[in-house]
């Protein structure tokens, strides 16, 4: 072999040799940074565990907040650095959008709490409820917006602020519906009978406002009734008490009676329903049938009292009793009930000319048989 040729084949072999050393020594290499990435990312993990397990071992609100806020700053930090690994970056942000779901769960059953709440009967108890209620919905939005949880999270933030808001603005209108409520009806019961009628005006019209607002409450509705309704028994109350009311003369009693049927006949309609106007009416029948039985029957007994002879005294009460009967057609004119003595002395004019002619024949009989 020419020595030329020794020289090529061992600078082969060099070549041969010393190539198989450097991919060696890449594949050591490699192997041994994968190793250490993979114990870098085994290391942020449990770094990230460690959070959670102390987040989720705690009930306390304020330091889950902490906790929160705590791991929110070390992955800002953990990005803003040169080399980072996007393993890593993803198990930060599961990790925090996993307590952002869990704050959000909490905010979102404090509102529905607040919601929830079960109001009293009495209006005054309500409206007391329903301020608390107000001041603590505030309270909640204003402890998300401190806790900061959602400073990137707009649509949460706004999902719980609006499920929030709407809350409140259904408690505020409720209440300012009730207050007024309230109002009307202290001052119904501060006002005279017709300071009453005019209240039980107002509470029509708010009614009647409610009713075309727009606005739906069921608590506000059934106050609302209940207070017309209350108005409206009081009046009816009053008719009541006034249809019984008797004075001792019986004119000045249908004199009452008419006085109350030209106050119904006016504000009848606005005060009851039909059903109460047709009862009221039934009872405004019944008071001036008796009432006129009453004065017919004084008129009778009058008559009686000036001891007529007895052809005299029927023939007095039969002509009273005629009187009577075409004068109580008029009974709903006060001008006309006040001719009832004029009738009755008629009558008794009667019964005493008669009663004098019996008188004066009686005489003559007696002196025809010698009687002086």
């Amino acid at each position: 072999m020419s020595k030329k040729k020794k020289i090529i084949i061992s600078i082969v072999a060099f070549v041969l040799i010393t190539g198989g050393v450097s991919i060696s020594v890449v594949f050591l290499v490699n192997r041994h940074n994968a190793l250490q990435y993979e114990s870098y990312v085994s290391a942020a993990r449990q770094t990230i565990n460690d959070w959670e397990y102390n987040f989720n071992s705690t009930i306390d609100h304020g330091r889950r907040v902490e906790l929160y806020n705590g791991l929110s700053d070390v992955h800002i930090e953990y990005i803003n650095r040169n080399s980072k690994s996007n393993d890593v970056v993803s198990m930060f942000e599961s990790s925090l959008i996993t307590m952002q779901e869990d704050f959000f769960d909490y905010y979102y059953t404090k509102i529905e709490k607040v919601e929830e709440v079960e109001l009293p009967e009495q209006i005054i108890d309500i409206i007391s409820v329903l301020e608390d209620n107000i001041n603590e919905l505030i309270s909640i939005k204003t402890e998300i917006s401190n806790d900061g949880v959602f400073v990137n999270e707009t649509s949460k933030i706004n999902q719980l602020n609006d499920k929030a808001d709407t809350s409140i603005n259904l408690f505020t209108e409720t209440k300012a519906w009730l207050i007024k409520v309230v109002e009307l009806s202290e001052k119904f019961l501060d006002e005279d009978r017709d300071g009453k009628f005019v209240v039980f005006n107002d509470v029509l019209s708010l009614q009647k406002d409610f009713d075309t607002d727009g606005f739906e409450s069921d608590f506000v509705s059934t106050e609302l009734n209940a207070l017309v309704a209350e108005t409206r028994e009081w009046f009816y109350e009053w008719y009541i008490n006034e249809l019984a009311l008797r004075y001792s003369d019986q004119i000045n009693t249908l004199i009452h009676l008419n006085n109350l049927a030209d106050l119904i006949a006016m504000e009848g309609e606005i005060l009851f329903t039909t059903a109460d106007v047709n009862m009221l009416t039934s009872s405004f029948d019944d008071a001036y049938i008796n009432s006129l039985s009453v004065l017919e029957n004084n008129g009778i007994r009058r008559i009686n009292n000036y001891n007529f002879h007895s052809e005299a005294t029927d023939q007095a009460i039969e002509h009273f009793v005629e009187l009577f009967t075409v004068w109580r057609g008029s009974y709903n004119d006060n001008d006309h009930l006040l001719t009832f003595d004029e009738i009755l002395n008629e009558a008794i004019d009667i019964g005493q000319a008669r009663h004098d002619t019996e008188i004066r024949a009686e005489a003559e009989r007696k002196t025809r048989i010698g009687f002086t």
